[in-house]
């Protein structure tokens, strides 16, 4: 029977490999155990994954082979996935409610789905160690097929060092916390505990990986660190952190706080604790604190806290024009805020914000429009203060 110019061609690669002394695996011959029973008796599933790869005979053998050879290999890495995104949502389901019952953490409000989608999306499906342990080629189906294995045993040595190297890193900072903790430090406590989870979340998904690629549930000692308790920890050094909030507010047409309940809900939403201390700051004003030294702040009677944040809001009338026979009021807003660490006694934040147009609000009374504009700016204020505190605390790094 006369070749084919495929036939030819594979004839052809294959001499030319084995002069340039390049290993040649069998594309063709006796039909494989692997490809007809899509398992492999010299790779035994106790101490092997595998995978069968498969590529259709384009004409382009080289490329032909790696497609089928990356076939298996990502099939390796599928059944890992399948597999893992079960033994996830176990794994997450108990540590969540070890948290919740043991240290009350607040970490259950997400969703154990939730949680497992983000590692998911952050697990690294590519594995060493993978390598490609036969190929047949099938000249009736014209078909490219690649037995991919990767050994257990040292797919497991491989994530365990992985796993040991962050461990060692999320003890080291965890303990930091600690003592920053006993040492009144909450604030950098917080940033201590955040790096220690940040290690183990890299490491979440990869020790239920390891538990898929053993075969069996891999257990996690009782007294072993967890994102877990990093959570509980980190709501914990969020309770010692104390803020206390004045705004004086300049509304022409009445008494308000919106600026000051903007603030103070954008803080509580981050999950900090803010103080109420309003009998600290009765009869003063901005006027009178403004200028303030920190010792000054610090000795107002029945202050509380670790942080201030003080500031001013003033709302002021800008235009005024007719909408036919109905008046229109316009009112822009400035404000001025300091943030104070009442405990070491440094001055973190010290500005002015002027957000023209921004603040800018029309209506027919003056009362609305003022309120409507001091709305606006508590808004802007808000974010500027997450802001500013979240710049605080990494600052602690």
């Amino acid at each position: 029977m006369k070749e084919s110019r495929g036939e030819r061609g594979q004839k052809l690669a294959v001499l030319v490999a084995l002069a340039l002394g390049i290993p040649v695996l069998a594309w063709a011959g006796k039909v494989p155990d692997w490809v007809t029973g899509g398992a492999s008796a010299e790779y035994p599933a106790e101490k092997y994954m595998v995978g069968i790869g498969r590529a259709k005979n384009t004409g382009n053998e080289v490329k032909d082979r790696e497609t089928a050879e990356n076939s298996g290999r990502a099939e390796i890495g599928g059944q890992i996935r399948v597999q893992l995104e079960s033994t996830l949502t176990t794994r997450v389901a108990e540590e969540q409610k070890y948290a919740q019952t043991k240290h009350r953490s607040k970490a259950r409000t997400r969703g154990t789905q939730e949680v497992v989608s983000d590692i998911m999306a952050k697990v690294n499906l590519e594995l060493e160690g993978i390598t490609i342990a036969d190929t047949y080629y099938n000249k009736k189906e014209k078909q490219y097929y690649a037995l991919a294995v990767m050994e257990r045993r040292v797919a497991a040595d491989n994530l365990r060092k992985f796993i040991a190297e962050k461990r060692e890193a999320a003890g080291g900072f965890f303990g930091e916390g600690n003592s920053a903790l006993k040492a009144h430090d909450a604030p950098r406590a917080l940033v201590n505990y955040q790096k220690a989870q940040n290690e183990l979340v890299q490491i979440e998904g990869k020790e239920a990986m390891l538990a898929v690629i053993l075969g069996r549930p891999v257990p996690v000692a009782a007294e072993a660190l967890t994102v877990w308790k990093c959570q509980a920890a980190m709501d914990q050094a969020l309770e010692s952190i104390r803020f206390v909030v004045q705004i004086f507010e300049v509304n022409p047409s009445m008494q308000s706080a919106l600026v000051q309940n903007a603030i103070i809900q954008g803080l509580r939403q981050k999950g900090f604790n803010v103080m109420d201390n309003a009998a600290a700051f009765r009869g003063t004003s901005y006027d009178s604190l403004g200028d303030a030294s920190v010792e000054q702040l610090r000795s107002l009677p029945g202050l509380r806290g670790n942080y201030l944040i003080l500031g001013d809001a003033e709302a002021r009338e800008s235009s005024k024009m007719m909408i036919g026979s109905t008046p229109a009021y316009f009112f822009l807003t400035a404000a001025e805020l300091k943030i104070v660490n009442l405990d070491n006694g440094k001055i973190l934040v010290n500005e002015a914000f002027d957000w023209g147009d921004k603040t800018k609000c029309g209506k027919p009374s003056r009362d609305k429009a003022a309120s409507c504009s001091l709305e606006r700016a508590g808004e802007f204020l808000a974010e500027q203060v997450s802001q500013k505190v979240e710049e605080i605390f990494k600052s602690l790094e």
